[in-house]
C-alpha cells in the first residue's frame, strides 16, 4: 500500500527521455544500442551482454539499479535477459529436463554487501528466473567472494587477472555438480570476474557455464 501511495505521490520518469510513468520506457529500450558480439570483454569471458553500457539511457538505470535496489529497473533487465536465453535454455532443459538449471549471481564480498544492503546482480538473477521458477533455480549463495577486489578499471590487464585470481570459492559444491549455470552480472567491462568465477564453478563440478551481463 505504502508503495502504491509513494508512485501515486512521486510518479516515475524515465531515466532515459524523463516520460512521465516508467523508469525506462519501451521507447528508450528500443533505441538502444546493443553490444558487440565480438567485444573485447565478452569475447575474452564466453560472455554474452545485451545493450552496450555507453548509452545514457542504460548507463544511467544500471546505476539506479545498483545503488537504489531499484526492482523495477531488475524486473525490465530480468526480461530482456530471459529473452536473450529463452531459445538456448529451452533446449538445455528438452537435453537435461530432470536437472533444474541454477542461476548464479556474481557475489559481492560480505563487507561490501552490508554496507549495500543487496546484491544487484542477484536481483537481476531473481527477475530472470521467475519467468520459469520451476526450471531456473536462484542460488544466491553457492559462489562465494572470499576478498574484496579492486575496481577492475583502475588496472592493467596483467593486474586485473592477479587481482581476481582466488577471489571466488564454492559452498557446497555438491549443490552444482552436474546441473548448467547460468552466471549473470550486470555489467561485463574486462570478462576476468566473468572468467574466474566461471572457472571456479567448472572446477568444483558445474556440467557447463553460460555467463550473461545486461551491458558491456
Amino acid at each position: 500500500m505504502l508503495s502504491t501511495i509513494f508512485s501515486f505521490l512521486f510518479p516515475d520518469y524515465c531515466l532515459g527521455c524523463r516520460k512521465k510513468g516508467e523508469l525506462l520506457c519501451k521507447s528508450c529500450l528500443a533505441h538502444a544500442p546493443h553490444s558487440l558480439e565480438d567485444a573485447g570483454g565478452l569475447k575474452a569471458a564466453n560472455a554474452r551482454a545485451i545493450f552496450a553500457y555507453k548509452n545514457p539511457a542504460i548507463k544511467k538505470a544500471l546505476h539506479f539499479l545498483k545503488y537504489n535496489r531499484a526492482r523495477r529497473i531488475a524486473d525490465i533487465f530480468g526480461l530482456y535477459l530471459y529473452e536473450e536465453m529463452i531459445e538456448e535454455v529451452a533446449e538445455e532443459l528438452l537435453l537435461h529436463g530432470d536437472n533444474p538449471l541454477l542461476v548464479v549471481p556474481i557475489p559481492l564480498y560480505s563487507k561490501r554487501l552490508r554496507e549495500r544492503g543487496f546484491n544487484q546482480s542477484e536481483l537481476l538473477a531473481r527477475s530472470f528466473a521467475k519467468y520459469n521458477l520451476e526450471k531456473l533455480i536462484v542460488e544466491p549463495s553457492v559462489l562465494i567472494k572470499t576478498r574484496q577486489t579492486k575496481n577492475q578499471m583502475e588496472l592493467k590487464r596483467r593486474e586485473r587477472l592477479e587481482n581476481l585470481e582466488g577471489c571466488f570459492s564454492i559452498k557446497s559444491p555438491e549443490t552444482i555438480h552436474g546441473h548448467i549455470i547460468i552466471l549473470i552480472d550486470d555489467i561485463i567491462t574486462t570478462g576476468a570476474t566473468m572468467r574466474e568465477a566461471k572457472k571456479v564453478l567448472l572446477q568444483s563440478g558445474a556440467r557447463k557455464v553460460i555467463c550473461l551481463a545486461v551491458a558491456h
